[in-house]
């Protein structure tokens, strides 16, 4: 929105504004961040055919080709999901989480604990007074009752809580030496 580039389809945000830069300018309003939900929740719709796609692919190499980033696609949309900041600049994952990605995508396995993880992360920011919450809900359920049950022990799931909680501490502490 603040480069002028407008990659929002009509069809989506002409639903809650006249004009879009009205998101801009009231990045709070509920209105506002129903756009944004819709959008997110229309991407949920394509998980179950992803995940087949995915599940399919028998060469290790090829398969780290396509499931990274689509492991990078569902943490953007947990990252961007009911989040204001949208609409007053870039939201992006962090670093670390994109090396932590990089580094655990290796089989089909970490592929459904990072997706359960994400889609968790989604369904515990649905506001019960989103207009598209009923379905965000629906399709997130239907995703996770796709991955089924995690099958690793601690799973890539407390991995990547681990690594935030590390990287945020290995933050602070550097913001704390850098006082003195």
């Amino acid at each position: 929105l603040e480069e002028g580039r407008i990659f929002w389809p009509k069809a989506v945000w002409s639903k809650y504004a006249k004009h879009l830069s009205q998101f801009a300018d009231k990045p709070e309003d509920k209105l506002s961040l129903a756009a944004l939900n819709e959008l997110v929740t229309n991407a949920l719709m394509h998980i179950p055919g992803c995940l087949k796609y995915m599940r399919m692919i028998q060469n290790p190499m090829n398969f780290r080709f396509c499931a990274i980033p689509q492991v990078m696609a569902i943490a953007t949309l947990a990252e961007v999901y009911n989040n204001v900041n949208v609409f007053k600049g870039v939201v992006k994952i962090r670093k670390g989480l994109s090396c932590k990605i990089i580094l655990d995508t290796s089989d089909f396995s970490s592929v459904r604990d990072a997706f359960r993880y994400f889609l968790n992360k989604i369904k515990a920011k649905i506001p019960k007074d989103d207009p598209n919450a009923p379905k965000t809900l629906e399709r997130v359920n239907h995703a996770l009752r796709l991955l089924g049950p995690s099958t690793s022990g601690s799973g890539i799931c407390a991995t990547y809580t681990n690594a935030m909680l590390v990287a945020g501490t290995v933050a602070s502490s550097y913001y704390f030496f850098m006082q003195f």
